[in-house]
């Protein structure tokens, strides 16, 4: 209930002396938390792009064969 009044504000409420050790500590790890399921999940992304990047057939440019058939 210590956290109610200053959700806006999360380094100010850190800051604030009137609000609890606990709230401080829960809002702490809170934070800690959902940082290391954003990150996961951009190493998640990250990964998966270099698969289907691998996965995907590449076109050389220079060859003629493929220059020949965008021309018609």
């Amino acid at each position: 209930e210590d956290l109610a009044f200053s959700t806006e504000n999360i380094i100010g409420t850190l800051d604030n002396e009137a609000v609890s050790e606990n709230a401080k500590s829960f809002l702490r790890d809170a934070i800690s938390n959902s940082m290391d399921y954003i990150y996961w999940g951009i190493v998640f992304f990250a990964i998966l792009i270099f698969i289907f990047m691998y996965l995907v057939p590449h076109r050389d440019p220079n060859d003629e064969h493929l220059i020949k058939i965008e021309r018609e």
